[in-house]
């Protein structure tokens, strides 16, 4: 049963508080698990049906009612609790435990002899007990921790150090002896802790662990003196930087650097070698001594680490290109130019070409030639193209640093030449210009009078050649360029 306090929310807040009793009935002192059980709540004096009730306990979600029917279904000691309220505000708590078994063994430990020294040596003792059914031996599982070392500090009578112990059958406790193991170091009091496995075959009971102490019979041991102390260094980035700590003491003296007094993995003895040392290294760097008798750290030795300013990367150059022309379906001449970079060697110099009218001069059609400083590109204008393009070159160097020159290409129609030799007229254009067509008027003005000239021209070299006699009547011939599909 427990203790509830009726608290007032309404007018009766005003008057003192009121204490009532109250208790959770029905619950078992001891149950097995998976066993339902059922609990409801009485609260003297007063009545239960107006009140709300919410219920609570180990392992179930909260439930309302006037009463809670659960199953436990692990071993361990359980709790209830309920909470009613009146519409008026008043309320009343209750809370119950109960425990719940499963019928297996409830394994402890003690340490029968806590004491134990390695002058003798003076052993120490635990003690495993069991409660319930002793008709069978029982095998206890633990694990073995603390600051003393099994087999260098420490092993059973027998000479082992077991993880298991077997309580026979018929008895209710068996024991398990440690001995010493006596060295010559100074260590100090050491610890064993031995502490119970969980296991299907039985319950961990109170205590679950226990402790050995074990004396040291040697002198006390000082802790080491630092007679050389690491030096602050300045270093260049990739530079070897050394540092070096010397200590007297007992032995074995143990070391540890750190890094702005965090350890340095593996940094164990008296020398710290800091290969290739970056900027990201620098700080203060100390070592800690120690041996049985204590530690001493080292003052700090202050590392710098300079990193030289990396040198500023000059674009490369290159000389400016005149402006070009050159006739519809005709490529380039040679057209040469010079780069060259302070830093890098010319061979290691590339070049691109853009145009700004893709479909005058495709970019796959600008093409280069030379690795030396003098280099030469030629242009290869579309088929039957004519027009005007920006063609912007660019060199760069292996450090991504580059340099640009433009200039304008002229791609121009083919042109009509007319030539007057006795009494004939002598008309020629280049015989590349294969989508034009010559046509005649007699009347300049009038557009709609050209038409095609029929007569076949002659060809001779790369032009083309139409010979008619001369007229008195005006003439007018012109190239016309064919409609493209």
């Amino acid at each position: 049963a427990s203790l509830a306090l009726l608290a007032a929310q309404s007018h009766l807040k005003y008057q003192v508080w009121k204490p009532v009793a109250a208790r959770i009935t029905g619950l078992p002192v001891e149950v097995s698990t998976n066993t339902t059980v059922t609990a409801a709540l009485e609260v003297s004096g007063l009545n239960l049906d107006q009140a709300r009730i919410v219920w609570e306990a180990s392992n179930q979600e909260p439930a309302f009612g006037a009463s809670l029917t659960f199953t436990p279904t692990n071993h361990a000691l359980h709790w209830v609790e309920a909470e009613a309220q009146w519409p008026d505000g008043r309320r009343v708590f209750g809370v119950a435990e109960f425990s719940v078994t499963n019928g297996l063994p409830i394994v402890s430990v003690t340490a029968s002899d806590p004491r134990a020294s390695e002058k003798g040596p003076d052993a120490g003792t635990f003690t495993f007990t069991r409660t319930g059914n002793l008709e069978q031996p029982l095998t206890v599982r633990f694990t073995l921790a603390d600051n003393a070392a099994r087999w260098t500090d420490y092993r059973s009578d027998s000479g082992s150090v077991p993880e298991t112990i077997t309580i026979p059958a018929g008895e209710t406790a068996a024991t398990l002896t440690f001995v010493p193991v006596d060295d010559s170091e100074y260590e100090g009091p050491e610890s064993i802790r031995i502490r119970i496995s969980e296991n299907r075959n039985y319950n961990v009971g109170a205590p679950a662990e226990a402790v050995i102490t074990i004396e040291d019979n040697e002198p006390p041991v000082a802790a080491p003196v630092i007679t050389l102390q690491p030096q602050d260094r300045n270093a260049l980035a990739g530079d070897e930087v050394i540092l070096k700590v010397t200590a007297t003491g007992a032995a074995p003296l143990r070391f540890q650097w750190r890094l702005n007094g965090a350890p340095i993995e593996g940094a164990t003895s008296d020398t710290l070698t800091l290969k290739n040392i970056q900027a990201e290294a620098a700080g203060d760097y100390s070592a800690v001594v120690s041996n049985s008798g204590g530690s001493v750290t080292s003052q700090p030795a202050a590392i710098t680490v300079t990193v030289p300013e990396a040198p500023i990367n000059k674009p490369p150059t290159i000389s400016p290109i005149q402006n070009r022309k050159t006739s519809m379906n005709m490529p380039t001449p040679v057209i040469p130019f010079v780069v060259g970079d302070r830093e890098s060697a010319v061979e290691l110099l590339t070049v691109r070409g853009r145009s700004s009218d893709g479909a005058l001069v495709p970019e796959e059609n600008i093409l280069f030639n030379g690795l030396a400083a003098s280099r030469a590109l030629v242009i290869v204008p579309a088929p039957n193209q004519t027009g005007t393009a920006i063609i912007t070159i660019t060199v760069a160097d292996d450090r991504g640093a580059t340099a640009s020159t433009s200039f304008e290409l002229q791609v121009q129609a083919p042109d009509l030449e007319i030539q007057v030799f006795g009494g004939e007229v002598l008309l020629s254009w280049p015989t590349n210009a294969t989508s034009y067509a010559l046509e005649a008027t007699d009347r300049y003005e009038d557009l709609g009078r050209w038409v095609p000239f029929l007569s076949a021209p002659y060809v001779i070299g790369d032009r083309y050649l139409v010979l008619i006699p001369l007229s008195r009547a005006a003439q007018f011939f012109r190239l016309r360029r064919a409609a493209m599909n």
